[in-house]
């Protein structure tokens, strides 16, 4: 929707570089508490579950360095990256944390708002885990989904990631030719792939003939996913 972001990273530029224009140094900032307060107010969360909201929860979990919820690493990602700054001012707000535009972020919010001005930018539908190490309960295996499962990044794409984000489940989303499911132990390929259906899309793929034609396509994988710097996905 137009005003709406998909992303909370996207959102905290854009309402940093509002929030800052006529204010002088000192003013700049907007508090943890504040910067949350207004990502809600301008993202586009279509999950039910968090009442349409980003963030959800009790300050106290998002200064947790422990958590891995998506999109408050997000705006940690902007720290690290030299987008935005972190300071710690304890009086004043309850968290003791504060945020700013670094020039590179500054930049970058410019040229994001003079994107929107010729309208809505589409939402990307590439995702993947935002963590550096890997839980050792899923003994290295990584799942590899197309970026079509769930109808695609308009649809229910971005939840089930959301899903997999939440139980911090190793992923990313591709271009997958083959299946919609593949799965890789470091980086080798599993001889496993999954082709998920609805009882509805099963008779549909056997009316049209998809389904012979997927089964065969399936059968040739080995050719197309090949090995190594080969491989499509």
């Amino acid at each position: 929707p137009q005003g709406k972001f998909a992303s909370a990273a996207a959102a905290a530029l854009f309402i940093l570089l509002d929030h800052e224009a006529g204010k002088t140094d000192d003013s700049r900032y907007l508090s943890m508490e504040d910067l949350m307060m207004r990502i809600n107010q301008k993202a586009h969360c279509t999950t039910s579950k968090t009442g349409g909201r980003l963030f959800n929860r009790e300050i106290d979990y998002y200064l947790d360095k422990k958590n891995l919820d998506p999109s408050w690493m997000q705006i940690r990602k902007l720290c690290s990256s030299g987008f935005m700054k972190e300071r710690k001012r304890k009086k004043a707000c309850a968290s003791g944390l504060i945020y700013e535009l670094n020039e590179e972020g500054r930049q970058e919010a410019r040229h994001l708002k003079a994107r929107l001005s010729q309208g809505s930018i589409p939402k990307g539908p590439l995702r993947q885990l935002a963590a550096h190490t890997v839980l050792e309960e899923f003994g290295n295996i990584t799942v590899v989904m197309d970026f079509r499962e769930g109808g695609g990044g308009g649809n229910k794409l971005h939840e089930m990631c959301g899903f997999m984000d939440e139980h911090e489940i190793p992923y990313v989303v591709r271009d997958l030719k083959i299946s919609d499911y593949v799965f890789f132990v470091g980086d080798k390929l599993v001889p496993v792939l999954i082709e998920r259906k609805s009882i509805e899309d099963v008779a549909s793929s056997l009316h049209d003939g998809r389904w012979e034609r997927q089964q065969r396509n399936m059968r040739k994988a080995q050719y197309v996913l090949g090995g190594g710097d080969e491989r499509k996905c």
